[in-house]
């Protein structure tokens, strides 16, 4: 695939990561119901685990300035809630700024504003094994590069299950860098607005999630975020499946895609002028949506291999408005196309801008 970017993964840290065996020998600190987590933490030294007993605490938690490498883990049946409605003054749990090497596993958490929060620069953290519902948004990566969000649980966000971005002012306006080279794998997110959501930010690795019943796309790629790697994922329902606005170099691969009500994959700008473009598409299973892979404005794109069966209006479209530019400079290959109600292979242009080369298909425009 032309302009596919290489992706080095370290499997051996990947997999440490995930096990969760611990480096070495570490203090235990137990926290039982009425005692204060926060106060276990405070007292907690780099390599320590703050252990937290089955119960439930209306408590919030931070990660200070200096409390790097310590662990804070729920044994199963530990809850954190807020007994108020989630407002924007209430977080679970939060790691400050710079903070490094902390790793939050076990917890369910119920009813915040953010169930986890990575503040700008921190780094380094794992995130795993948490189930968290009814938050706002669920857990949320502000600034924060490389970090690992390991199968975790999250339903039922108002916002975004998953978010990754950068800072805002009070107005919503990003400034600042956003949140680069974090590994999202193996979560599961389901009735949110959004799924899981990219902001501005480069590199990050969305893996092996399954998105389900999202309001808006289940996976969300935009505003200038680059070379992303989106593969092997399951969304179902909701929304478009996969939405990349204004976004480029990022790769979209052997995804599978059920029951979308928009388009399984959608490129289109997210209310700029500017075309997602150089974005590689490849291998996916899209089926029984209203459209399959839509190409709204986007240019220079590759959609290659994928497999598009059963969808409503069309199956592999090059598009865009009545009047205005279209789509164009896309390569369009080796994919099939079938069981569309309207066109299979739709192309605006019909078939002068963009390259169709040894597709599979019964019906087209062109």
């Amino acid at each position: 695939m032309k302009r596919l970017i290489a992706m080095v993964v370290s499997i051996s840290l990947l997999m440490a990561v995930v096990s969760g065996v611990p480096a070495a020998a570490s203090t235990v600190i137990e926290v039982w119901p009425g005692q204060s987590i926060q106060a276990a933490v405070d007292q907690a030294d780099p390599g320590d685990v703050v252990l937290v007993h089955a119960g439930i605490y209306d408590q919030e938690v931070r990660f200070n300035t200096g409390d790097n490498g310590i662990t804070l883990r729920g044994e199963e049946g530990t809850v954190l809630q807020k007994t108020d409605e989630p407002s924007m003054d209430f977080i679970a749990i939060a790691i400050s700024a710079g903070v490094s090497g902390v790793t939050i596993e076990g917890f369910n958490i119920r009813n915040y504003r953010f169930g986890v929060l990575l503040e700008p620069g921190s780094t380094g953290n794992i995130i795993r094994r948490n189930r968290v519902s009814g938050c706002w948004d669920g857990i949320n990566l502000v600034n924060a590069p490389g970090n690992h969000i390991l199968q975790n649980t999250v339903t039922g966000s108002i916002w975004a299950g998953i978010w990754l971005g950068p800072n805002c002012d009070e107005w919503g306006n990003p400034f600042g860098p956003g949140s680069d080279s974090n590994h999202i794998i193996n979560n599961s997110v389901s009735g949110c607005d959004g799924g899981i959501i990219i902001d501005h930010s480069n590199g990050n690795q969305v893996m092996e999630n399954k998105v389900k019943d999202s309001v808006g796309p289940g996976i969300f790629v935009g505003h200038d975020s680059e070379s992303n790697w989106i593969t092997g994922n399951d969304i179902f329902d909701g929304n478009d499946g996969i939405n990349l606005g204004n976004a480029r170099y990022n790769n979209v691969l052997d995804n599978k895609i059920l029951g979308s009500a928009g388009a399984g994959i959608f490129l289109g700008p997210d209310g700029t002028e500017v075309s997602p473009d150089n974005n590689v598409i490849g291998g996916n299973k899209v089926s029984s949506c209203r459209a399959g892979i839509v190409l709204f404005i986007a240019c220079n794109n590759d959609v290659l291999q994928n497999r598009v069966s059963g969808c409503e209006k069309l199956g592999i479209a090059a598009t865009g408005p009545d009047s205005g530019p279209l789509s164009a400079g896309n390569l369009i290959q080796d994919n099939m196309a079938m069981g569309t109600r309207g066109f299979d292979l739709f192309d605006k242009s019909l078939g002068v801008l963009n390259d169709w080369l040894d597709n599979k298909y019964r019906t087209s425009n062109f």
